[in-house]
């Protein structure tokens, strides 16, 4: 029988028997058994024609399919624990890996809301299953209902429909748990341009990100970046780790460039939590990079925090702040190839500040306050400490926690990047007064490339110097929280600002 003929008689059947189940004819794909292949449909221009694909050697027992953000996925299960998550193109032909889903033993069916918020798996012997839907969700999952004796659901159970705000395991009927609206308003989407390797360390290990643009040869620029659990990870701008040293539990960085200096082409600082200091790195002029531990600042912070640094109008000056919302400005001098500091100021944002950035041009300080927001205080040492705040936690715009910031700079003007964690989004803003508000987004997959999207992102950097040919005006680099694609280690994703700036149609 065509399979044009199976599709409408599919979804004739769902209306008729009122299953609340998928019609076929809205589906995109469905699981041939006998040859254990996915048949992703749309491919051709009636819309009728199948592409093929294997998942590997794994033998597929189900699929289900679910919308999220406007984008579809299907979800493939199979033996020994087989639960997978894909996303489709079918107008393409192709579907694209997003991440494993761990957990569970013995798929027996599976489900997505309406809503596109949460994944409901049916596992054999024991129960169902909540997971969220999205390829960004944090691992976790919760159990709904078990299987009887210990719970209600009849133990020939074997699939799981929603219908009227009701999950249907079976023949039982359990109420479909309420999830919190999303609070995520729309955003436009960019995707990363390359990845950098995993860091090391498994759980909350990678932070804060600094760039060097190499003069002589852009396209050799590096990534500089914290390692909450090693010290500093240099990386090339194809994403590939090119050195790394072991200088304890760095969390923010930051640096400034040295255009006139014989040895030194750059000088990165570092907030070091492991030795309540500031650690202080020189890089070459042809890229090596060395940590100065002769020239280790020690703060007295019971918790080096965030750090950024300022070039002011006449020194340079490193900003380190506690979680206690003490910060700290400490003026560096350079003799030879000798770095010296000498504390300058001290102030409070009377909260827990993280991210910051220096403004050298209009000497301004911008940071953040987690619950907060955005707040602004004059650069120089010897300015007055009144903090203005310029950007409020509002849920709307900006999401608890405000993490990193850094600037855009286009002719004394450009652009001021907030992370905002809670909604996963990043905010953007005039870099000079009123300091408008000019748009959001997220960073979404890159199916071509197998780079997943950007979740909880802690530290980011921005550039906007000429990269070479892929980046040609300039480079955003963020912390991804949940690297899923495929489930590994925390890294750092690139991003050409072209797409941001076509994303936001920044004039």
């Amino acid at each position: 029988m065509p399979n044009c003929i199976l599709r409408i008689l599919a979804a004739a059947l769902c209306s008729t028997l009122a299953l609340g189940c998928q019609a076929f004819d809205a589906a995109h794909a469905r699981l041939d058994e006998e040859r254990n292949e996915i048949l992703l449909y749309g491919a051709g221009k009636d819309g009728e024609e199948a592409v093929r694909h294997s998942l590997g050697d794994v033998v597929l027992e189900g699929i289900c399919e679910g919308s999220i953000g406007g984008s579809s996925y299907l979800y493939a299960y199979g033996d020994d624990g087989y639960l997978t998550q894909w996303q489709l193109f079918p107008n393409e032909g192709r579907l694209a890996f997003v991440r494993a889903i761990p957990g569970v033993v013995s798929v027996e069916d599976c489900i997505v809301d309406d809503a596109g918020l949460n994944l409901y798996v049916l596992e054999e012997a024991v129960g169902l299953w909540r997971f969220g839907a999205h390829p960004e969700s944090e691992p976790g999952r919760e159990l709904i209902e078990r299987y009887a004796p210990a719970g209600s659901i009849d133990g020939d159970a074997d699939t799981v429909r929603i219908r009227d705000n009701t999950l249907i395991v079976g023949a039982t009927r359990l109420p479909l748990p309420k999830a919190s609206a999303p609070r995520k308003l729309a955003r436009p989407t960019v995707a990363a341009s390359a990845e950098t390797d995993p860091v090391q360390y498994s759980g909350d290990a990678a932070d804060d990100v600094a760039i060097w643009r190499n003069p002589q040869s852009p396209e050799a620029s590096l990534v500089l970046a914290a390692d909450k659990r090693f010290g500093l990870r240099v990386y090339a701008l194809s994403g590939a780790e090119v050195e790394s040293i072991a200088a304890g539990r760095i969390n923010n960085i930051d640096l400034r460039t040295l255009p006139d200096h014989p040895e030194y082409a750059a000088i990165a600082t570092a907030s070091n939590r492991t030795e309540q200091s500031i650690s202080v790195f020189a890089i070459s002029h042809s890229g090596d990079v060395t940590w100065l531990r002769e020239a280790e600042i020690a703060t007295g912070l019971d918790d080096p925090y965030g750090l950024c640094m300022y070039r002011g109008k006449d020194a340079l000056f490193v900003f380190v702040n506690d979680k206690d919302g003490r910060f700290q400005q400490w003026q560096l001098t350079l003799r030879g190839m000798k770095v010296s500091a000498r504390l300058a100021r001290t102030f409070s944002a009377h909260d827990q500040p993280e991210g910051c950035v220096g403004d050298d041009a209009h000497a301004r300080l911008f940071f953040g306050v987690e619950d907060h927001g955005v707040m602004l205080i004059a650069a120089e040492p010897d300015a007055a400490t009144d903090v203005t705040r310029i950007a409020e936690v509002d849920d709307k715009i900006l999401f608890a926690d405000v993490e990193g910031m850094d600037i855009y700079k286009r002719d004394g003007e450009g652009f001021l990047v907030v992370s905002s964690q809670g909604d996963n989004s990043f905010a953007l803003y005039s870099r000079l007064p009123p300091y408008r508000y000019l748009g959001s987004f997220v960073i979404g997959s890159n199916a071509n490339n197998t780079i997943d999207g950007v979740s909880e992102t802690d530290g980011l950097a921005v550039h906007s110097g000429n990269f070479g040919s892929a980046f040609p005006l300039g480079l955003l680099v963020v912390q991804d929280g949940h690297n899923v694609s495929p489930s590994e280690n925390q890294n750092f994703k690139l991003i050409d600002w072209r797409e941001v700036s076509d994303a936001l149609e920044l004039r």
